[in-house]
């Protein structure tokens, strides 16, 4: 299945590859500036504009050079997220005899909107002819790039990297080159050394040296000196290789980190104040996972510094000269911020939150070179409520209401939640907040579901008539389910009202701050049926850590359920001082943490891919790989 990350991966390679098509001459007397406005958008990724821009050229077009801006317009609408234009376009053009290149590019907008609606093994149906060798570049650029977005997200590594190395004969900007490199070296790096080793092709294929790498990488990462060996070798078989100025120097960095773990590491968490509860939880967890640590003679020396008071750059350089190799902290975003805005880090840095979107990367897709030497581990609400989004709609749901409470942290939670919905195609056709002292749940729920203008055509129809009418409120029918940010004691309160507003057949999604982490079914009973997102160490704590959570129960038995994700957090952030360099030698691969899956993003962010439940008789139960199973 093409998930999401895959999805917003896809769409921003073509985004680039479009960008830097040029747009060949259609008419005899076609309208120069008209159409590098139409091109400038797209390198802006204004797509919408574009495809306006490209329908324009069109109307002034003959023939097949009108045809060619008409489906050029399509390409754009898809990617404008205007997929129902675009099908009208194709729609227009059908029945009429077109040359091979435009059936080829007719083949091409179907093929985006295949995999745009996760169907790419159809996409690939409409990719089984390759333009002719003297075809135009722009569109034997786009014809690769597209069916090595399909070949991906149906699993074909290889092949997809095939596609893109002859994609790279085409490209000529920089940021396009940058990218088509990178996704080669994602496809390769998902697969196995006895799959890549199987793969070999001899040299001088560029191919056969993207294959040849991520073989080394995969085996020899953590030894420096038989992986600079390696490379060397590697630089002899195949002089010149693109990767050679990208891939490589990651390599040899990551492969630093990994064999010459820190001797010393410095833990800055704020003991003072507003988070010192929260901070010490951290601390325990991290101290407890350093216990835990079978590896004694790797096992760093720990320096734990206050950040309560005084500037985090004069805590952090001391740290440094003390000895730390390595940081992990602070954890306010202010202090988190502070950092992000410099261009390095002297030392190997993980911080316990993110640094604001204005000075850092905000969106999974974002190409801003982050700060270097700074990594972000967060427990954070956005993150989780992108996931619900992607969660919802690959259980085949379209249109949402969202339910947050009031203030600040409700209205983050919902963007996110609805930027992530409609990047992925849905609709939010409500939004309401509630007031978190729950003193009137009712009003918010009776908004969100429109039944006060069920109530209102009610008494209009009453007036009318002049005698009373039998009415059972209806809801709105135009949602399939609700996503719902809330704690525990809101939740069991908003939940009952949901299904006293006829919509008790509604699914309802949320974040894990539903769900206080202890098992409690005669509280919970109210919010069953809900499906929600959590980490491993809370919903399945037997398989993830079991042994570290009972010694974090029994040390700390008056604040673990208070603080029980702070404590996975603090552990997760301990052993991924160790697991950092194998992350970012192989960008998708995942280290299985207590607090999800834990990977390492473009953009130097720690995603959590977290396990999903459904509270039944008031007890979260793991739901399998589909949306509709419980594990009992």
């Amino acid at each position: 299945m093409l998930n999401a990350r895959t999805l917003s991966t896809a769409i921003l390679a073509a985004i680039l590859v479009v960008g830097c098509e040029s747009v060949p001459q259609r008419s005899e007397t076609g309208d120069r500036e008209a159409t590098r406005i139409a091109r400038t958008h797209m390198e802006a990724g204004e797509y919408l504009p574009a495809a306006q821009a490209y329908m324009r050229l069109a109307d002034l077009s003959r023939g097949d050079a009108a045809l060619a801006y008409r489906l050029d317009a399509a390409s754009a609408f898809v990617l404008a997220k205007r997929s129902d234009t675009a099908l009208q376009i194709l729609d227009d053009i059908r029945g009429q005899s077109l040359s091979r290149s435009l059936q080829i590019r007719k083949n091409l907008v179907h093929a985006q909107l295949a995999l745009v609606e996760q169907r790419p093994e159809e996409a690939l149906k409409f990719l089984d002819a390759a333009p002719a060798d003297d075809a135009p570049s722009d569109l034997t650029a786009r014809y690769h790039n597209v069916r090595g977005d399909a070949l991906e997200a149906t699993g074909k590594h290889i092949e997809s990297a095939r596609e893109r190395v002859q994609l790279e004969l085409l490209l000529t900007d920089s940021a396009a080159l940058n990218e088509n490199r990178r996704r080669i070296w994602g496809s390769l790096t998902q697969l196995s050394p006895q799959a890549l080793e199987a793969a070999h092709i001899p040299p001088p294929s560029t191919l056969g040296g993207w294959i040849e790498l991520a073989a080394i990488g995969s085996s020899t990462v953590t030894d420096p000196n038989t992986l600079g060996q390696a490379i060397a070798l590697w630089h002899h078989r195949y002089p010149g290789h693109p990767a050679g100025d990208s891939v490589v120097p990651m390599l040899m960095d990551d492969s630093t980190i990994a064999w010459a773990p820190a001797r010393t590491v410095a833990l800055l968490l704020p003991f003072e104040g507003q988070f010192a509860k929260a901070a010490g939880a951290v601390r325990d967890g991290f101290l407890a996972a350093w216990f835990a640590d079978q590896n004694t003679e790797t096992r760093p020396t720990v320096l734990v510094r206050d950040t309560s008071s005084g500037d985090i750059w004069n805590i952090y350089n001391r740290a440094i000269e003390e000895g730390a190799e390595f940081v992990v902290g602070p954890l306010r975003r202010t202090a988190v911020t502070r950092l992000a805005e410099s261009a390095g880090m002297p030392v190997p840095t993980l911080t316990l939150n993110h640094a604001d979107a204005a000075t850092s990367v905000s969106t999974e897709a974002a190409i801003i070179k982050p700060t270097s030497g700074l990594f972000q581990f967060a427990l954070s609400p956005e993150s989780e409520a992108r996931q619900v989004a992607e969660y919802a709609w690959f259980a085949g749901h379209t249109s949402a209401a969202v339910l947050t409470p009031v203030g600040p942290w409700g209205k983050r939670v919902a963007a996110a939640f609805a930027d992530a919905w409609e990047d992925l195609g849905g609709t939010v056709v409500e939004f309401q907040s509630y007031l978190n002292d729950g003193s009137d749940m009712s009003t918010p729920v009776r908004k969100l579901l429109n039944i006060d203008d069920s109530n209102a055509r009610y008494r209009s129809l009453t007036k009318v008539l002049g005698s009373n009418v039998e009415q059972e409120p209806r809801r709105r029918q135009d949602l399939d389910f609700v996503f719902m940010a809330a704690f525990p004691r809101q939740a069991r309160q908003l939940r009952p009202q949901l299904e006293f507003h006829q919509a008790q057949d509604l699914p309802v999604y949320s974040t894990s701050h539903i769900y206080s982490g202890i098992v409690d079914p005669g509280a919970d009973r109210d919010i069953d049926g809900i499906v929600f997102g959590d980490m491993p160490w809370v919903l399945d704590p037997a398989a993830s850590g079991g042994a570290l959570r009972r010694d974090v129960g029994a040390l700390w038995p008056d604040s673990v359920s208070a603080f029980v994700r702070l404590y996975a957090f603090g552990a997760d952030a301990y052993r991924l001082v160790a697991e950092l360099g194998k992350l970012r030698a192989q960008q998708y691969a995942e280290f299985q943490g207590l607090t999800g899956s834990l990977s390492l993003s473009e953009n130097n962010r720690i995603n959590r891919r977290l396990l999903w439940a459904r509270f039944n008789r008031g007890t979260p139960r793991i739901l399998d790989g589909d949306s509709t199973t419980n594990r009992q």
